[in-house]
C-alpha cells in the first residue's frame, strides 16, 4: 500500500510543482512560501486520517528557553502556542515528529544552511533529553534502537547502563542508534537544481570537505538528516529507522543515495515512526535503489573522539 500512496502522491506533486514553477511571481520570500505550502499539502495527505496530528510552520523549544529557527514545515503532535499576530507555532520538541526544511533550489550554500538549519534542531532535542528537570517526563522505548543496532553490527547489546562494557566504538555507535530513534526525523527537500544523483553526491562531499578545511564542528552522524532530497533523487541515513545495512567492516555504511521516488522514502520514515510500517502498510525495502555514499568509523584521541569518513 505504501507505494501506492507514495506513487499517487508524486503524481500530486509534480503536477502542482509545474503550476508553481510556471507561476509569474519575482517576490522570493513568497515564492519560497508557496513551496513550503506545497509540501504541507503533501504531507497532510501522508499521514493517515484519526492519528490526531497536525502540520504547522513556526519554531520548536526545549521548555528551558533554547529555540531554533524558524521551521518550514513540521508534523507534531501537539500545536504548542501559537505565535501573536501569526498563524505560526512555537512547538516543544517533545511533540515534534518530523521537521522539513524547503527550497525551490537546493544549491551548494543552500546545502549548508539547511544542514546547519537542521542540526539546530537536534541540538534542541540533546538539551531536552539531557536536562535531569525532564527526567518525569515520559520515556522512551528504545527497543526499535537495540534492535537496528543489532541488525546493524550483529551484536545484542548489554544493558542499557552496560553498554560501556562493549568497547568505545561500538558504544558510540549504540548512543548513535537511540538518538536517531528519540530525535525528530529531519528531511531536507528541494524541487530543484543538482539535477542527477551524482551531483548530488557532490555536492554533499563539498560541503563536508570545506567543513573539514575550516575545521568547523558538528559534523557527527547524529547531525546529518535523514533524508536530503532534491528533484528525484536523494540521499539516505541508513539508521534502522527503516533502512539498514550490515556492517562488514568496522564502518557503518550510514549514508546512501537513491532516485527512488523521495516520497516513497518520506512515507518510509515517518510511517516508520508512527508505527504504520507492519505488514499492512508496508512493502518489501529491496524495491528502494541504493547506492553507498558515506562509511563511518569512530575515533577517539584521548580525551577526544570524532567520526572518521570513507
Amino acid at each position: 500500500m505504501i507505494t501506492n500512496v507514495s506513487e499517487l502522491l508524486k503524481g500530486f506533486m509534480d503536477v502542482e510543482r509545474e503550476k508553481l514553477d510556471s507561476y509569474a511571481l519575482k517576490h522570493a520570500p513568497t515564492i519560497g512560501k508557496m513551496y513550503e505550502g506545497l509540501t504541507s499539502d503533501v504531507l497532510d495527505r501522508a499521514i493517515p486520517l484519526g492519528l490526531d496530528l497536525q502540520i504547522t510552520h513556526g519554531v520548536i523549544h526545549d521548555g528551558a528557553g533554547n529555540m531554533t529557527g524558524e521551521i518550514d514545515c513540521m508534523l507534531v503532535k501537539n500545536l504548542g502556542e501559537e505565535i501573536p499576530h501569526t498563524k505560526s507555532h512555537k512547538c516543544h520538541i517533545k511533540d515534534v515528529i518530523a521537521v522539513l526544511e524547503v527550497k525551490k533550489k537546493l544549491y551548494s550554500s543552500d546545502l549548508k544552511d539547511s544542514f546547519e538549519h537542521l542540526r539546530d534542531v537536534s541540538t534542541n532535542n540533546s538539551s531536552y533529553i539531557q536536562n535531569p528537570e525532564n527526567k518525569n517526563d515520559e520515556g522512551f522505548d528504545i527497543n526499535p534502537a537495540i534492535k537496528a543496532f543489532s541488525e546493524t553490527t550483529g551484536i545484542i547489546p548489554p544493558p542499557h547502563h552496560e553498554v560501556s562494557k562493549m568497547g568505545f566504538e561500538k558504544e558510540l555507535l549504540y548512543h548513535s542508534f537511540v538518538t536517531e530513534l528519540t530525535s525528530p526525523i529531519r528531511i531536507v527537500l528541494g524541487y530543484h537544481d543538482f539535477k542527477t544523483e551524482s551531483g548530488l553526491r557532490k555536492g554533499l562531499i563539498k560541503f563536508i570537505r570545506e567543513g573539514e578545511k575550516s575545521g568547523n564542528r558538528g559534523f557527527g552522524t547524529i547531525s546529518f538528516p535523514q533524508l536530503i532530497i532534491c528533484g528525484n533523487n536523494s540521499l539516505v541515513k541508513m539508521n534502522g529507522f527503516p533502512y539498514v545495512v550490515p556492517m562488514t567492516s568496522n564502518y557503518w555504511d550510514f549514508y546512501v543515495s537513491s532516485n527512488s521516488n523521495p516520497i516513497l522514502l518520506i512515507l518510509e520514515f515517518i510511517w516508520t515512526r508512527l508505527n504504520l510500517n507492519n505488514s499492512i502498510w508496508r512493502d518489501d525495502l529491496a524495491l528502494e535503489n541504493f547506492q553507498l555514499l558515506l562509511s563511518a568509523k569512530p575515533e577517539k584521541s584521548g580525551d577526544k573522539f570524532g567520526w572518521r569518513y570513507n
